[in-house]
């Protein structure tokens, strides 16, 4: 989801009520704000999904009121105050102390939640856990790569990713896709060097499971979108940009779903192009 007045219309557009501050959430006492919405508007269920400094206290005080509390992927103090709390199959959960936890704790690929057209696409071919099979490659065809680096790509991992596929000189197929808030366009169209690329740019795609379907492997930035990856069977080379990313990276690379190449303190071009060409010879995303 995005951010700001972008993210409120994404929202909107979803057929979704936003409520929004006076002052922005920074200068809000955000606890004290959410209760008196949640009173007004008699809900009966709090979602948190939120990186915010919300206070424990004040969802325990929703909790009180009689509001089913409901966490999601939350490794602050909040869990501990909510009656579900729903986590991916990542390390650190267990690395949490829940000795305080009164609520329902769920963990697992069947607890990740994704759009309702990844898991039409997945009906179609599983069910249960995903199980590492990755696409057919055919011989007589270019690798087609995917590249998604999340809605604004703040550090510039497309530019680098594809400044080290230009370098290659290999006949690989390039679907770059871009977000709605991207940061880098000028930076994009100031590279001549891609003119030499079988590049195909997309913009604000709406069924990222149909492009999914299309190739051979991808590049990522690790988030939310390797879920959907997982979902779809798309081997993957994931860039982090934090160190618990790189964590929950691990369980992609037990299941041989994909594998973490770099943080993006240490990535340059040239680091890109020797994970690159490494998969393209390793091919680990190939049927066996």
């Amino acid at each position: 989801m995005l951010q700001g007045p972008q993210g409120v219309a994404q929202a909107q557009a979803q057929g979704y009520e936003v409520f929004q501050t006076a002052h922005g959430i920074e200068d809000t006492d955000e606890g004290k704000w959410l209760k008196e919405l949640i009173i007004d508007c008699q809900y009966q269920v709090l979602v948190l999904d939120v990186r915010t400094d919300l206070a424990n206290e004040a969802v325990q005080s929703i909790r009180e009121s009689g509001v089913l509390i409901v966490t999601i992927d939350d490794p602050s103090d909040r869990r501990l105050h909510a009656d579900l709390a729903f986590y991916p199959p990542v390390p650190q959960v267990e690395r949490m102390d829940w000795n305080c936890f009164t609520g329902k704790r769920f963990v697992g690929w069947d607890w990740v939640l994704l759009r309702t057209q990844f898991a039409e696409a997945a009906r179609k071919t599983r069910g249960g856990m995903p199980k590492a099979v990755p696409q057919t490659w055919v011989e007589d065809l270019p690798l087609t790569v995917l590249l998604t680096m999340g809605g604004s790509d703040p550090v510039g991992f497309t530019i680098k990713a594809l400044d080290a596929i230009s370098m290659m000189g290999i006949d690989i197929r390039v679907i770059t896709v871009l977000g709605g808030a991207f940061m880098h366009e000028a930076a994009l169209q100031n590279r001549p060097q891609l003119a030499n690329v079988n590049l195909e740019i997309l913009r604000n795609v709406e069924n990222m499971a149909s492009v999914m379907g299309k190739v051979d492997f991808a590049i990522s930035a690790f988030g939310q979108t390797a879920y959907e990856l997982a979902m779809m069977r798309v081997w993957t080379a994931f860039l982090c940009t934090t160190e618990d990313h790189r964590l929950s990276c691990s369980v992609f690379d037990r299941a041989n779903l994909g594998k973490c190449l770099c943080t993006w303190e240490t990535t340059t071009a040239e680091t890109f192009r020797r994970h690159i060409e490494r998969i393209i010879i390793m091919r680990p995303f190939e049927k066996k």
